[in-house]
Protein backbone atom coordinates (compact mmCIF):
# COMPACT_ATOMS: atom_id res chain seq x y z
CA UNK A 1 0.00 0.00 0.00
CA UNK A 2 2.69 2.34 0.29
CA UNK A 3 1.98 3.74 -3.56
CA UNK A 4 -1.41 5.14 -1.54
CA UNK A 5 0.83 7.23 0.43
CA UNK A 6 -0.13 10.81 0.67
CA UNK A 7 -4.03 10.24 -0.23
CA UNK A 8 -6.12 13.01 1.18
CA UNK A 9 -8.93 14.14 1.17
CA UNK A 10 -10.23 15.92 -2.35
CA UNK A 11 -14.10 17.28 -1.63
CA UNK A 12 -15.54 19.78 -1.57
CA UNK A 13 -17.51 20.45 1.46
CA UNK A 14 -21.48 19.14 1.00
CA UNK A 15 -20.55 18.65 -2.70
CA UNK A 16 -18.67 15.61 -3.68
CA UNK A 17 -15.22 15.27 -5.36
CA UNK A 18 -13.26 17.74 -7.25
CA UNK A 19 -13.03 15.14 -10.18
CA UNK A 20 -10.75 17.68 -11.64
CA UNK A 21 -8.13 17.52 -8.71
CA UNK A 22 -8.48 14.07 -8.65
CA UNK A 23 -7.75 13.45 -12.05
CA UNK A 24 -4.75 15.77 -11.79
CA UNK A 25 -3.71 13.95 -8.57
CA UNK A 26 -3.85 10.56 -10.99
CA UNK A 27 -2.13 12.25 -13.21
CA UNK A 28 0.95 13.16 -11.48
CA UNK A 29 0.98 9.66 -9.54
CA UNK A 30 1.53 8.70 -13.25
CA UNK A 31 -1.91 7.09 -14.07
CA UNK A 32 -2.75 8.05 -17.71
CA UNK A 33 -6.03 5.78 -18.42
CA UNK A 34 -8.81 5.27 -16.04
CA UNK A 35 -11.91 3.21 -16.74
CA UNK A 36 -14.72 4.59 -14.63
CA UNK A 37 -18.09 2.79 -13.59
CA UNK A 38 -20.55 4.01 -12.08
CA UNK A 39 -24.23 5.01 -12.82
CA UNK A 40 -26.14 8.03 -14.36
CA UNK A 41 -24.83 10.47 -11.36
CA UNK A 42 -20.91 9.35 -12.05
CA UNK A 43 -21.04 9.39 -15.35
CA UNK A 44 -22.75 13.27 -15.72
CA UNK A 45 -20.30 14.26 -13.35
CA UNK A 46 -17.22 13.21 -15.64
CA UNK A 47 -19.21 14.81 -18.54
CA UNK A 48 -20.05 17.95 -17.11
CA UNK A 49 -16.46 18.15 -15.98
CA UNK A 50 -15.08 17.91 -19.32
CA UNK A 51 -13.15 14.65 -17.92
CA UNK A 52 -14.83 12.34 -20.58
CA UNK A 53 -12.33 11.33 -23.83
CA UNK A 54 -14.48 8.64 -25.03
CA UNK A 55 -17.35 6.19 -23.41
CA UNK A 56 -18.56 2.96 -24.29
CA UNK A 57 -21.82 2.09 -22.67
CA UNK A 58 -23.81 -1.26 -22.53
CA UNK A 59 -27.15 -0.43 -23.04
CA UNK A 60 -30.17 -2.25 -20.56
CA UNK A 61 -31.52 -3.96 -23.91
CA UNK A 62 -28.36 -5.70 -23.82
CA UNK A 63 -27.93 -6.78 -20.64
CA UNK A 64 -31.83 -7.83 -19.99
CA UNK A 65 -31.35 -9.70 -23.02
CA UNK A 66 -28.02 -11.50 -21.95
CA UNK A 67 -28.98 -12.29 -18.61
CA UNK A 68 -32.86 -14.03 -19.84
CA UNK A 69 -30.30 -15.91 -22.12
CA UNK A 70 -28.64 -17.34 -19.25
CA UNK A 71 -31.34 -17.93 -16.73
CA UNK A 72 -34.19 -18.50 -18.80
CA UNK A 73 -33.26 -22.17 -19.36
CA UNK A 74 -32.05 -22.66 -16.02
CA UNK A 75 -35.44 -21.88 -14.91
CA UNK A 76 -37.25 -24.22 -17.23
Amino acid sequence: MGGLRGVGGVGQAGRGLDLGVVMRELGERGVRELMVEGGPATALSFLLQHLVDRSVSLSLFVCLFACLSVCLPVCL
